[in-house]
């Protein structure tokens, strides 16, 4: 589970190198629960930028993440999905 989780964060720090312009930053939040650690995800095809918000859940402990969509400024997922 841990070198899947190494996995992905490493196709996501390289995926944000490579797409990300200088102009562009990840959406700031100030929810104290979420963790520093997002990616961003452009999609070719609907042009969307798509930011992932972790956390963990402090009742069970889990790692937990919610896509948020910055152009329509709303959360794609209803709740939050444990990895």
């Amino acid at each position: 589970m841990r070198m899947r989780i190494m996995k992905k964060l490493v196709i996501g720090v390289a995926a944000v190198l490579i797409i990300m312009h200088p102009t562009q930053s990840s959406a700031y939040c100030n929810n104290t629960e979420i963790i520093s650690i997002e990616k961003t995800n452009e999609a070719t095809i609907q042009s969307k930028k798509i930011i992932y918000r972790y956390r963990i859940n402090k009742k069970t402990g889990k790692r937990q993440y919610r896509r948020w969509d910055k152009d329509n400024k709303k959360w794609i997922d209803k709740y939050w999905i444990d990895e």
